[in-house]
């Protein structure tokens, strides 16, 4: 089938019911709600469908009609057929239905392709997972085909899908929602697979159809023999078909063994009865099977049964290999079996005409038989140069210990097995590995290669666990650096930087590592450094790492060196200029080298940070969008939900609130439990709600955040739980406590020194000022505030200077101050600051009785809180503020947004719809808007929520009945809610 291309319009026959094959009798129902859903689909609306049913019942024949009658729609059709061998390596199934291959030509086919076969097997870490990276990159696929119209997907035996396939079903699944996407998926209930059922039980909750096919009822027998055998079916013949059970196929065996064995006769009648009375049916399908294959020469029966090794579908040139034949002389055994049924032409490749016929000629043979043929055909293939996957295919189908040849080629073809499947690559080196003596060099390699896999899977704990042997035995040198620079990082990971770190110091000191490793892994000692805390030593040790790496020379040593150095600059420092400058050092040094995507989004979200802190938001918004598209299509999870919970910050600080959540709850799924930018996800989230007043919200992070175990701190990560924390005692009447748990995070060892205060400590700081001055505590309020002005002086960074004023019209008592605070605040977009600088400024105007001033900023303030919703902070101002006499003026309460209704849109949702409505596809929408395609997915999934739709189609029409321009060239929502 050809690649679809350009925009398409719906053919008007998409709309007709046109009658069924001959083939097919007994399922009118089914092929109803089948056309139903695809005259949905030409119209734009997708959805999924979900066919169950035993074998041989008619799945695949409902299947073929289906894909017949889509052939004449404008509907880009994709197929194929999962299989129990093949579907071990991850995403087969949909990259064959998709047409993507090592040889595609297409970019957005051709960029998987690279992913997964195109890097000459480059396992190491830091390149990111490639079978992650090709599921996202699938997704956006499908994205694209849909903006180009609608697109169907269809695939049979889904029972054998492997898990990664089935999670991107589930994730087309839910964009069926909103792109005019029809998937189509056939299972058998055996074998029971829960993530099959859980997948069947989704598709089915989302409003899917489900399509359970049952046995056909003896009339519908009677007409399927009927049209088989050209002629209706007398007394005994209808008495013997009745034994198949209904079941399609088990009938059209039984006629067909019939037919061919001139065992039946016609009557006088014309009908088409039992030559003999006494005849009787297989006493099974597999017996019916069997009757078929009867029929063949024992030459051709030889050949049959060492192809089904090789799988349901096969190419004749592997099936030369095997049996040491050239293809010519196997062609009168291909032509014998196409003859009699039991192969079909699926060109390029030959097929088993149905899973059945290939399963008994399998089971035919003796066990024994079966795995020699598979051990022979995988060093075949082996031998042959064929790809990994296919050689992998046959050592994993026969057990037990493998040939020698099998280690060599498993050093060499590890890194690509890894990179396919980094699964089915652990689960084999173990295999080999135990086989392998300790005495043996190729051990070491092999265990790298171990570590290698399980780091791409990330199992964390394995990697930790397989690594101490391997170093303790190793004496390669590429092994031991390898894998200690990998332990390290695993350590930092599951949050034991003290253990990394005492590890860097050891294998430093032990004198076992070469140059370029040397430089490695002291670069990243003085990252481990920084991350807790020891910010000159991280200086010191990132400039001699530098220094190591320049002179082997080695520009990864180098780059993570500069990262040490750019983090600890940015926290300790306070130097945003200093840490954007190594980062850019550091991005420019790694350029476009696929091996180093992890370090690369790790400068980038440190680039984020500065751009952000220097006040440069439209940089800021570029490189983060930038950074979450690349960590999606890169295969790191880890990556991508440090980007995620980043962005969720910023959302947050610059008051798009509503944008802040749907990313914490993509970054929650992402996350093990024990990352320390947990404590950052649960923290910002518990803000959110407890400004908002959502009790049952604030209760459920916060009890996620207690829940994580205890690491070192010293990037702030936690800043955000202590902040929610304190906000719930000062709503609860508590402000003596919510002034000690401010104290706690801002003055740890009550020194009244309030050590190193970042931007956002020195908010913080301005609320514990307030607090403190609240209750008395004087002494505290200037101590913090003089804390606050220092560090400010010291920054120079315009939300330091804006707390500082804060702090010091609260100390002060000054309105002027407090109105300056606000300001500042304004202009770096930080609305939940500028609103309670505001509030602030209304308590002291009210108290000093100039009531027209502070109604008015109070009026401002209460804009501002209802602009993010901070339903809580509204109460809390009116609540201070009536106590001195001031209230709000005519206006009154502005009313809450709406949860239905065009009013209900986010400004980031009006603007989605707008490109939605401009033809945008999701991935393009992300471009424009400097954010994620799956973020882009869940504002589209809340608009047609809101706006009641039922797809994408939908938002066009009711976008243009209200007269409202389609989205412009750019149009991005303002970063500040007061620009709307």
């Amino acid at each position: 089938m050809r690649e679809p291309a350009g925009p398409r319009t719906t053919d008007v026959t998409c709309r007709s019911r046109v009658p069924a094959s001959a083939d097919l009798v007994g399922r009118d129902p089914e092929l109803s709600t089948l056309d139903e859903v695809v005259t949905d689909l030409a119209s734009g609306r997708g959805r999924s469908v979900w066919i169950d049913g035993e074998p041989g019942v008619g799945k695949t024949a409902l299947l073929t009609e289906l894909s017949g009658r889509v052939g004449r729609c404008a509907i880009a059709l994709f197929t194929a057929r999962a299989a129990e061998a093949a579907d071990i390596f991850p995403l087969r199934v949909l990259l064959d239905a998709l047409r993507v291959g090592p040889g595609s030509t297409d970019p957005d086919r051709a960029a998987i392709a690279e992913r997964l076969w195109g890097r000459d097997g480059d396992d190491s870490p830091g390149t990111g997972n490639a079978v992650t990276a090709a599921a996202e990159l699938l997704t956006v696929l499908v994205d694209r085909l849909c903006a180009a119209g609608p697109v169907m997907i269809v695939v049979d035996d889904m029972q054998w899908a492997d898990e990664t396939t089935l999670a991107v079903w589930g994730r087309l699944d839910e964009a069926t929602r909103q792109l005019p996407l029809l998937l189509v998926a056939a299972a058998r209930p055996v074998p029971r697979r829960e993530e099959v059922d859980r997948l069947r039980r989704a598709v089915t909750a989302g409003g899917g159809a489900y399509l359970p096919l049952d046995p056909l009822a003896d009339t519908d027998v009677h007409r399927l023999v009927e049209r088989l055998a050209q002629a209706r079916p007398g007394p005994g013949l209808r008495a013997l078909v009745r034994q198949a059970g209904g079941n399609p196929l088990y009938v059209r065996e039984l006629v067909d063994a019939l037919v061919r064995g001139s065992r039946v006769r016609r009557a006088e009648d014309g009908a088409l009865d039992l030559d003999d009375a006494d005849a009787a049916a297989p006493r099974s399908l597999a017996a019916a099977i069997g009757a078929r294959l009867s029929f063949l020469s024992e030459p051709a029966m030889r050949v049959l049964r060492a192809a089904t090794v090789l799988g349901a579908g096969f190419r004749l040139e592997h099936l030369a290999l095997l049996v040491e034949r050239s293809p010519l002389a196997l062609v009168d055994v291909i032509e014998e079996a196409l003859a009699a049924g039991v192969l079909t032409d699926a060109d390029p490749d030959l097929a088993f005409r149905h899973a059945l016929i290939r399963h008994a000629l399998y089971e035919s043979m003796p066990a024994a038989m079966r795995n020699a043929l598979h051990r022979q055909a995988a060093q075949r293939l082996a031998e042959a140069g064929e790809p990994a996957e296919l050689v992998v295919t046959q050592l994993q189908a026969s057990p037990g210990p493998v040939s020698g040849w099998v280690v060599d080629w498993l050093l060499r073809a590890a890194p690509s097995v890894t990179t396919r499947a980094a699964g089915l690559a652990a689960e084999l080196l173990r295999r080999v590995m135990a086989q392998v003596g300790d005495d043996d060099p190729r051990r070491s390699v092999l265990g790298m290669h171990l570590v290698d896999a399980l780091f791409h899977l990330g199992d964390y704990e394995a990697v930790d666990a397989a690594v101490v042997p391997l170093l303790r035995e190793a004496t390669d040198v590429e092994v031991i650096g390898r894998m200690t620079w990998c332990h390290v990082v695993v350590l930092r990971a599951l949050g034991r930087p003290v253990e990394a770190l005492d590890l860097a110091v050891a294998a430093l000191a032990a004198d076992r590592l070469d140059a370029r490793w040397r430089a490695r892994v002291r670069a990243i000692q003085a990252v481990t450094l920084a991350g807790l805390g020891r910010f000159d030593e991280a200086l010191t040790v990132a400039r001699a790492a530098e220094a190591d790496g320049e002179r082997v020379p080695d520009r990864i040593a180098v780059a993570w060196a500069l990262f040490a150095w750019s983090l600890a600059t940015g926290i300790s420092l306070g130097d945003s200029a200093g840490s954007l400058a190594e980062a850019e050092r550091g991005l420019a040094i790694l350029g476009d080298d696929p091996a180093t995507v992890e370090l690369h989004l790790l400068f980038q979200g440190l680039r984020v940070t500065a751009l952000y802190n220097l006040n440069r938001t439209e940089e800021g918004a570029r490189a983060l969008g930038r950074a979450l598209t690349l960590a999606e299509r890169a295969g790191t999870p880890l990556r991508l939900a440090w980007l995620r919970v980043q962005a969720a910050e910023i959302n947050f600080l610059m008051g798009r609130w509503d944008d802040a959540l749907p990313e914490l709850d993509a970054a929650a799924e992402l996350l093990h439990r024990g990352a320390v930018v947990r404590g950052m996800l649960f923290g910002v989230g518990a803000l959110i709600a407890a400004n908002r007043g959502d009790d049952e919200l604030i209760a459920r992070y916060l009890a996620a955040a207690a829940a994580e175990p205890p690491t070192p701190d010293a990037a702030g990560m936690t800043d955000y739980v202590h902040a929610a924390q304190a906000l719930v005692e000062e709503r609860d009447g508590r402000p003596e406590r919510a002034l000690d748990r401010w104290l706690s995070l801002l003055d740890p060892d009550s020194t009244r020194c309030f050590p190193r205060l970042t931007p956002e400590r020195c908010v913080f700081s301005a609320t514990a000022v307030r607090i403190a001055v609240e209750v008395g505590r004087d002494e505290v309020a200037r101590a913090a505030a003089s804390a606050c002005v220092a560090q400010a002086e010291e920054r120079g960074d315009l939300v330091s200077l804006a707390a500082a004023e804060h702090c010091r019209g609260l100390v002060d008592q000054d309105p002027t101050r407090l109105l300056a605070a606000a300001a500042g605040f304004a202009t770096v977009h930080q609305i939940h600051d500028q609103a309670t600088a505001l509030e602030d400024a209304a308590s002291v105007l009210g108290r000093a009785g100039r009531l027209a001033e502070a109604r008015a900023a109070l009026e401002e303030a209460l804009d501002r809180y209802a602009d993010l919703d901070a339903r809580w902070n509204s109460r809390r101002a009116e609540a201070r503020l009536r106590d001195i006499g001031v209230r709000r003026g005519r206006r009154g309460t502005r009313r809450r947004r709406p949860v239905t209704g065009w009013e209900a849109l986010t400004p980031t949702e009006v603007t989605v719809c707008r490109l939605v409505a401009a033809g945008r596809s999701n991935p393009e929408i992300a471009t424009e808007l400097y954010t994620s395609r799956n973020t882009v997915q869940t504002h589209v999934s809340h608009i047609l929520a809101k706006l009641g739709c039922r797809s994408r189609t939908e938002i066009v029409a009711l976008h243009r009945e209200r007269g409202l321009p389609a989205g412009a060239r750019r149009d991005r929502a303002p970063a500040d809610p007061q620009q709307r």
